[in-house]
Parts: C-alpha cells; sequence; structure tokens
C-alpha cells in the first residue's frame, strides 16, 4: 500500500477514508501517477475535414461557414500512447534533429504526469479494463508478430489513417494535422520499449505470450 498507516496493523483500514483522499493534495512530488509507472493514452481519432456543402443542403453564399460541411475522415485510428518514449533519445544525431519537432509537438499536448487538457468525452463503457487489456493483447502481439517476420495488423491501419490525412491535408486545420502526425510518430515508438532478445527472464515472457496469443490478433 501506498498509505504509511497500513503499516500499523487496523489502523490504516480505519484510517483509509481520510487518508486516502488526503493523499490526492499532495501526490508524490506532484505527480499522482508515479506509483503506478508511466501514463499510458489510448487515442481513437475522430477526424473531420473542410468539404463544400452539396446543393441543396442550404448555406448562403455570403457566409463562408455555412458554406462548408464537415465530413468525418473515411479512415480512422486508434492508438497506443506513451508519452515518455518521446524523451527517449536516439543515438544517431540526424534522427534526433528529425524527431525534435514531434517531441515539442508531443511534449504541448501531454504536459509531463498529467492528462491532456483537450479530451474526447467518454462514457462508462470505455473504461472497461476488458476494453484496455484486449486491446493492449492485440497491440503487443502484433509488436511481436514483427519480430517474427509476420505483418502488424496496426501498422497497415495506421498507414491507412496517414494516408487519409495526406489526401485531405489541405481541407484539414494546421495544428489538427500536425497532432495526428505526431500521434502516429509515438505510437511508431511503441517497438523501442520491448525488451531486446537478451533481456531475461522479460525476453522468455514476451516469448511465452507470443506462443499463446500468435494468430489472435
Amino acid at each position: 500500500m501506498d498509505n504509511p498507516t497500513f503499516a500499523v496493523p487496523g489502523l490504516g483500514y480505519v484510517l483509509a477514508p481520510i487518508t486516502a483522499p488526503l493523499a490526492l493534495l499532495n501526490p508524490f512530488e506532484g505527480d499522482p501517477y508515479q506509483h503506478h509507472g508511466k501514463v499510458v493514452h489510448f487515442y481513437r481519432s475522430h477526424i473531420r475535414y473542410r468539404a463544400p456543402k452539396l446543393p441543396g443542403q442550404g448555406g448562403s453564399r455570403g457566409d463562408r461557414d455555412q458554406m462548408q460541411d464537415y465530413r468525418p475522415l473515411p479512415k480512422q485510428v486508434k492508438l497506443y500512447l506513451v508519452p515518455a518514449l518521446a524523451r527517449q533519445e536516439k543515438a544517431e544525431l540526424q534522427e534526433r534533429e528529425q524527431a525534435a519537432e514531434q517531441q515539442a509537438e508531443v511534449k504541448g499536448l501531454f504536459p509531463e504526469g498529467d492528462n491532456p487538457e483537450t479530451k474526447v468525452g467518454l462514457g462508462p463503457a470505455a473504461h472497461s479494463s476488458l476494453e484496455y487489456a484486449g486491446y493492449i493483447r492485440k497491440r503487443v502481439t502484433g509488436l511481436l508478430a514483427e519480430q517474427h517476420q509476420l505483418p502488424d495488423p496496426s501498422v497497415e491501419q495506421k498507414s491507412e489513417y496517414l494516408a487519409a490525412l495526406t489526401a485531405h491535408q489541405k481541407q484539414l486545420y494546421y495544428k489538427v494535422a500536425k497532432r495526428e502526425n505526431a500521434l502516429l510518430w509515438l505510437d511508431q515508438r511503441l517497438s523501442i520499449a520491448l525488451p531486446v532478445a537478451d533481456e531475461l527472464p522479460l525476453s522468455n515472457g514476451l516469448e511465452r505470450f507470443w506462443l499463446s496469443n500468435q494468430g489472435k490478433y
């Protein structure tokens, strides 16, 4: 338990209704997620692009906003985002320079140790641990599939989404396009989080995970 009162038998359970809320007022060095590890975000895109309204849909010729319609991109995507991975530098100088802009964008989107300020509203069903666990299993299995020279379905999904962003680039707000490209870049960095072959016993555990889940993604 994080609460030191649990060191005294029975005391922690008596004081928990009081001490638990108080702990939120003074979290670990200002980071309420420190004892849970790195913050992870599950992101589902809901991007719309601007398009002229079709005849008969109304709108005044003198009003630009009324002459435009907003339509969903033909491809959307779900991403697994770990902002901490954006701060891990590559050894190659050229890659660091190319990543600098994306790192700055990610840092602005995800204040360190906190949630993004702009979020799409989620209902209770979206917080199911079964949904999270199922998605994590699919993504980790896909990453391991690449290590076994097999296709990762998420790679094709992200490629199709990037193609949709590119095709409608002029019809998207610049900040939206910049943000989505940065999020795709961050998702792609998941592969560096997997341990290399000589990192035992982690690599053995991942291999057992692969043997149990291959073909289920």
